[in-house]
């Protein structure tokens, strides 16, 4: 590898169409996507990029002259293309990095069927270049996936491609507005396109010759060509972000008096306006895509796609993985309140503390800010927004905090509350230690909001509201102790002198397994098992949370017919578990190759498999399902009390339709014992998070035990006030201020006319939506339980 790695780019933009009737469908042109290529030049040639080539296709402004601009060997072409990538594979050098722009019409190369399983993201789609409409081949999703896994697999490239287009996930056409009518209607188009000219065959064939992996893919079924998987599906080594998820239209705007299209505008906004040495991952640049697109809340959703290597460096080598975040949304200029796209469904409470840092900078696990934002209310009207105040240091600059305090700013997680009020029994540890350690060890509990002694029932008396003040009181410990009953958690000192957790089940008591032990008779553990036992705590109230309850309560009909707040009905849609395909059938139980699974009696939802099983999780929606799709994001509770998300990326959730499902593939494991006494067989809950609209619910993963367990707690800052710029006065509590407010173009500066989508079918006029927060979003959960044993016990 490469110490100093080159940076290699192939541009492509296509404005203009050339005209043929050798297909059924007509592309019309287009007119930012020059745009995009020049200004990704311009931030390419900054970044000391040395091979740049550019593939464009613009009108010629002579109306008496047809035909493009360019010359035929700078066209986008199947051939120009396909030769630039060979180009860069046979010159770069391994370790370099390689950087694929694609900015036009893309289309489905075939139709979908309900019961089709290779769907996918870039499988079955196509790149339309310059020359389709007149015999010139498409690039699809295969063929481009073919080329950059060999600069991948065969050169050790590290590659990025951006596909700023429509149909880069299967879709439905939207309307194509045209910049001086506004809106043009072309009859003809059509959902898909299944010619498959000479040129086509030929393309195929090249890719064919070059791919490896190729077995048969040329099949027919019932007459339709199969299209083969797209290694850019799921790629390693490479990272793909797609303009758009697989049903939404990517589209183009004017920005500054330049039309560009969306996905590359706020990407290079981005990437621009931040300092180079910050080097945000392509997972922070989707982030600040989606919310950018989300907040201006359009008629035609746009929720970019990442694949792959989401969580390195933006044409980097690093790998850095981010801390799930949530955003300030509103925020008063005069005060230091704000509100927060996060609320008691992503486990938020009153009482819990958050970092809060500008936007553009990058946060990791080690991250802490002076800036803290305390929530003050989690609002049980609307599950996904929560109110905070703001706290910072006397010292701190005014300009940091002004920073800090504006749309889109981040809010990482410091130091979680309860969402309901949980208890411990300690009346074993007060048998063998003093008052004042016990009391030591009370104020280590109390610095966790809603997490109690058991002697704190009586003060307390079980109320939310005293559960969630932001410095909870700290009333002297009680002789006496309640009944076990009334706790959540038991502490029992064992005949070693160490800790074990017992939690409160409708059995009784029951020891928690592969908790960590803490030596009870070694300084310190006044801090260890608080830390451990509020882990547990908000592992459980993680586990609790549902659409129909907050804070172990039931949600009043009053509330749930608020249209922020609907619940979901989970029985229009099945969750099911099964040996992942290779395994063969499993309607039965089955033994393959030492691998089992099977139902367990214990609950329709309960199954049992053997270690190192491989399952698939599926989900999708029944016929009698009133919804055209949702959303989903599949997460594990697992057996080392963690919580961590599985499908799809950070920051995504991952679209379902009535015809296409999703599904993922786990390989079950049984993690090692903490202590003899812990059980062979472990239990994981595998859950999946359903909502109507594009949910994140990072916010409730939780590092496994031990971790996470003794980390150090920040420090309470003072509140403090600071004075405003007068610039801001006018700013009203209740206005979500735009992020990009220093720039003269935002979605409602421009006239709807304005709004190109980079697609081939007619619709109708774009209009802004309100831009209230998931106003009407729906959303539940659906959990299968898998019990995972030793291989060997059978």
């Amino acid at each position: 590898m490469t110490s100093n790695p080159e940076i290699w780019a192939l541009l492509i933009g296509v404005n203009y169409y050339i005209r043929g009737k050798e297909r059924k469908v007509y592309y019309k042109d287009l007119q930012g996507c020059v745009g995009d290529v020049s200004a990704l030049r311009s931030y390419l040639q900054r970044r000391n990029a040395r091979h740049i080539v550019a593939l464009t296709s613009t009108k010629n402004p002579d109306s008496t002259q047809t035909g493009p601009v360019e010359e035929p060997s700078q066209l986008p072409t199947h051939k120009n293309v396909r030769d630039q990538l060979e180009y860069i594979t046979q010159n770069s050098r391994p370790g370099d990095i390689v950087y694929f722009h694609y900015s036009g019409h893309g289309i489905r190369r075939r139709d979908r069927e309900a019961d089709d399983e290779d769907g996918d993201q870039i499988s079955g789609t196509a790149l339309a270049l310059a020359d389709v409409m007149d015999g010139g081949a498409y690039l699809t999703g295969y063929q481009l996936g073919v080329y950059i896994k060999r600069m991948v697999v065969e050169k050790q490239l590290r590659v990025t491609v951006i596909l700023d287009s429509c149909f880069s996930g299967h879709g439905l056409r939207g309307p194509v507005l045209n910049y001086e009518e506004g809106y043009a209607s072309r009859a003809g188009d059509a959902d898909f396109d299944e010619d498959y000219l000479y040129s086509d065959e030929e393309a195929d064939t090249v890719a064919f010759d070059l791919d490896p992996d190729y077995d048969d893919y040329m099949c027919m079924r019932d007459g339709t060509r199969v299209a083969p998987l797209s290694w850019l599906s799921d790629p390693s080594g490479c990272t793909v972000l797609t303009a758009c998820q697989s049903d939404e239209t990517a589209g183009e705007l004017t920005f500054d008096g330049e039309p560009h299209g969306i996905l590359t505008y706020w990407m290079l906004k981005f990437l621009t306006e931040n300092s180079e040495s910050s080097h945000p991952t392509y997972a922070k640049i989707r982030q600040y895509v989606k919310r950018n697109i989300k907040s201006r809340r359009p008629v035609k959703r746009q929720s970019p796609v990442l694949l792959g290597d989401i969580n390195h460096t933006f044409l980097g080598q690093e790998q850095v993985v981010q801390q799930p975040v949530g955003h300030i949304i509103k925020f008063d200029p005069n005060k230091n309140f704000v509100d927060l796209d996060i609320g008691y469904a992503h486990g938020v409470a009153k009482g819990a503390i958050y970092d809060v840092f500008p936007e553009e900078e990058n946060v990791g696990p080690d991250s802490v800010s002076n800036v803290k934002a305390y929530i003050t209310e989690a609002l049980l009207e609307n599950p996904f927004q929560s109110k905070a105040e703001l706290r910072y240091e006397l010292e701190d600059s005014n300009s940091n905090i002004m920073a800090c305090k504006k749309a889109g700013s981040i809010a990482l997680l410091r130091e979680w509350a309860l969402r309901q009020n949980t208890y411990i029994d300690v009346s074993s540890l007060r048998k063998r230690f003093s008052s004042d350690r016990i009391l030591d060890f009370k104020q280590k509990i109390n610095r966790t909001p809603g997490l109690f002694l058991d002697s704190e029932i009586a003060v307390s008396g079980g109320e939310q509201e005293t559960t969630l003040q932001l410095a909870p009181s700290l009333p002297t410990v009680a002789d006496e102790t309640s009944s076990e009953e009334d706790c959540n958690f038991k502490v029992v000192l064992n005949d070693e002198g160490y800790s074990e957790v017992y939690i409160l089940k409708e059995q009784g008591y029951a020891r928690m397994p592969r908790v960590p032990p803490v030596y009870l008779l070694d300084d310190g553990w006044e801090i260890k098992l608080p830390r451990i036992l509020s882990h547990l705590a908000r592992f459980e109230d993680i586990l609790a949370i549902k659409s129909t309850t907050y804070a172990g309560e039931t949600i009043p009909q009053s509330t749930k017919a608020n249209t922020k707040h609907r619940i979901l009905d989970t029985s229009m849609f099945s969750f099911r578990v099964n040996l992942s395909p290779e395994y063969g059938n499993q309607d039965e139980a089955c033994d393959v190759d030492h691998f089992e699974f099977t139902k367990d009696s214990e609950a329709p939802n309960a199954f049992r498999a053997s270690n190192d099983t491989y399952l698939q999780f599926s989900f999708e929606m029944n016929a009698n399902c009133k919804y055209q799709s949702v959303y989903v994001s599949f997460y594990i509770f697992d057996a080392s009390w963690g919580v961590s998300k599985v499908h799809p990326g950070p920051g995504q959730a991952h679209k379902v339709t009535k015809d296409i499902g999703t599904d993922v593939t786990v390989q079950m494991s049984i993690p090692g014992k903490r202590v003899l006494q812990d059980p062979e067989e472990i239990t994981d809950i595998v859950r999946a998070f359903i909502s109507t609209d594009d949910v994140d619910w990072e916010d409730i993963t939780l590092p496994g035990l031990p971790s996470h367990a003794c980390s150090v707690a920040p420090t309470i800052i003072a509140p403090a006030i600071v004075e405003d710029p007068t610039e801001q006065e006018d700013e009203a509590m209740g206005e979500e201020i735009d992020s990009s407010r220093s720039c003269s173009s935002s979605f409602e500066d421009e006239d709807d006319s304005s709004y190109i989508s980079r697609n081939i079918r007619q619709g109708q006029h774009l209009k802004l939506r309100p831009r209230n927060l998931l106003q009407q979003c729906e959303w539940g959960t659906l959990d299968l339980k898998i019990t995972t044993f030793p291989s060997t016990s059978f």
